[in-house]
């Protein structure tokens, strides 16, 4: 695989110019990117595989689910079918159990039409806007956590449905015991935990933009929530039962902290992820302090950034700034010689042309001041950051006439995704 990547990288002729390359964990990636740091110059595994943060989240939500026992496994029917083990006694006391029955639950009513008719009519009563029961699939975990936010919304109605007599109206639906105050605590607790992930991949999937400098501070706030629900649950269950809800529903958010852990250390330290977090503007170095890096984290960051930039960026001959117009407006070129020559030839034209904007713009092949491009990144990281609401790719376009050279640099590195 290694080598057919090779292929095509020389086929476009950019085998030189690949700054990252974002993909999932699979194993397998892996090598092939190992192999392909022996064949590519200036290429690195450790700096530039870009790990996918959605496939991150989506191996620590599954760990959560695996913990508890509880991902999705029966078909809808046989939830729904009638079983001796819907009138069996639970007690409550695992997670994974909880779940089982909220599905059974799910499943009955929805296949009964006597009893969805029924829980419209609660919702109704309870003041609760309609919204359909939703039972999850094995293959999607998001799934888990919708079915068991939106159960938690129609609680009111289904505590209602549930709580009447089965023996008589429901006898042949024979709706499943009802989740007690407990069951209901856990599905709140799991809840908090699946809602962590859910928000994570939906903004790294749903940004109009590219999103790599966002890596390292999620990888932050969702273990630092997570370190805080663990805290929080295990001083709430210390002296209970360590088979009770509340410790089960720990275990998994501890297993999820170190499944998150393990991906930190080889993101934390990846220097593509950390230039993309300086590069923007929103962000910078502060960024390093708000996530309480140690100060000498922070220069050794600073320094690479500076190195790259250096080494790569600030030599570089850059395009000058394009004129810009108004949605709509005409581009207006300034008055010059040549529009007074309207019966000039073309080749004369142009050269005149071009000597004219050599005289009044320089030449292209100037080459910047020594002190401006040294002074490029300390005049970057001594303004204060811009606005959290700002578009980065609208502000580097907006100021690339006066970071030229760190315009190309954020150009790169921006440019690259956080998720495949």
């Amino acid at each position: 695989m290694a080598d057919v990547l090779v292929k095509v990288l020389n086929m476009y002729g950019i085998r030189e110019s690949i700054n990252c390359i974002t993909a999932d964990n699979a194993t397998v990636n892996d090598g092939i990117f190992l192999d392909l740091e022996l064949e590519m110059r200036e290429w690195s595994q450790e700096n530039g595989q870009i790990r996918c943060l959605a496939h991150v989240l989506n191996l620590a939500a599954q760990t959560v689910l695996k913990t508890l026992r509880s991902e999705a496994e029966e078909p809808e029917v046989d939830l729904a079918a009638d079983d001796q083990r819907d009138l069996l006694n639970n007690n409550g006391v695992d997670p994974a159990t909880i779940l089982h029955k909220l599905r059974q639950i799910l499943a009955k009513i929805r296949s009964s039409n006597l009893l969805w008719e029924s829980l419209q009519e609660d919702a109704q009563r309870k003041r609760l806007n309609w919204l359909v029961p939703i039972l999850d699939v094995r293959v999607r975990w998001n799934s888990t956590h919708k079915m068991i936010q939106r159960a938690l919304y129609l609680r009111p109605a289904l505590e209602r449905l549930l709580a009447i007599d089965n023996s008589r109206k429901f006898s042949k639906a024979r709706v499943p015991l009802p989740l007690s105050h407990a069951d209901w605590k856990t599905l709140e607790s799991l809840e908090k935990i699946l809602c962590l992930f859910v928000d994570a991949t939906e903004f790294a999937s749903g940004s109009s933009y590219t999103t790599l400098s966002f890596q390292l501070p999620y990888y932050e706030f969702l273990q630092s929530s997570l370190h805080e629900l663990i805290e929080r649950e295990h001083d709430r269950e210390n002296n209970q039962d360590p088979d009770s809800p509340g410790r089960k529903i720990w275990a998994a958010a501890d297993d999820a902290y170190r499944k998150l852990n393990q991906y930190w250390v080889k993101t934390d330290s990846n220097t593509r992820q950390v230039i993309a977090t300086i590069l923007d503007p929103r962000m910078k170095l502060q960024l390093f302090r708000n996530l309480q890096w140690e100060p000498d984290w922070i220069q050794n960051a600073r320094e690479k950034f500076i190195r790259i930039f250096n080494t790569r960026y600030a030599r570089l001959p850059h395009l000058p700034p394009q004129p810009t117009t108004l949605p709509g407006e005409p581009l207006v070129v300034p008055p010059g010689p040549i529009a007074d020559w309207p019966n000039a030839q073309a080749g004369e034209t142009h050269r005149n042309r071009t000597r004219y904007e050599v005289l009044v713009f320089g030449s292209r092949e100037d080459v910047l001041d020594e002190d401006l491009l040294e002074s490029q990144v300390d005049i970057y990281l001594r303004e204060p950051r811009v606005d959290r609401n700002m578009d980065i790719t609208q502000w580097w376009k907006l100021h690339e006439h006066r970071l030229p050279n760190l315009a190309l640099m954020a150009r790169d590195y921006l440019a690259v995704p956080a998720t495949r």
